[in-house]
């Protein structure tokens, strides 16, 4: 006797369609959790400004911005990359320099593919880069304006 396995066309057909659907269902899933990572990196970037910006608008200020951002980035750095910067730290996000004062997310990589890995910030004074890492999901940076005098933000460590 021979065991043999006969399958319809129907039965066939069935499970690669289910095979398929979960597939599909998978990347599907895949890519909205990635996206929620983007936009909660974009959102932290944007909270980071809006505070420069209100300290930036007032006579003088002093505000500490606490942003959320997503896993994999493992610290923020602010600053100004043409003022000297540790050589493998500018090694590792030269591709993504913006000209003037920036934000940037380490590892590139883990910011939505590099995408998200640099934003130009506006209104703070140069300064040289600044690293914080991030703890539980969370960094603090600390912004001020001591006078009416100061025309740009500073970040203080």
């Amino acid at each position: 006797m021979k065991g043999q396995l006969e399958l319809s066309f129907g039965m066939i057909f069935s499970l690669l369609i289910i095979i398929a659907t979960v597939g599909t269902a998978g990347y599907f899933i895949t890519k909205f959790v990635e996206t929620g990572k983007c936009t909660t990196l974009q959102l932290a970037y944007a909270e980071l400004q809006e505070g420069v910006d209100s300290v930036w608008g007032a006579a003088v200020g002093n505000k500490e911005i606490s942003l959320q951002v997503p896993s994999g980035i493992t610290s923020l750095c602010i600053g100004d990359m043409s003022s000297g910067t540790n050589a493998t730290l500018r090694e590792l996000i030269d591709v993504y320099i913006v000209e003037g004062i920036g934000v940037y997310a380490l590892p590139p990589t883990n910011a939505c593919d590099g995408e998200l890995a640099a934003r130009k910030l506006t209104h703070l004074a140069s300064t040289p880069l600044l690293c914080k890492p991030v703890v539980r999901g969370k960094v603090t940076f600390r912004v001020s304006k001591e006078s009416v005098s100061e025309r740009m933000v500073r970040i203080d460590a």
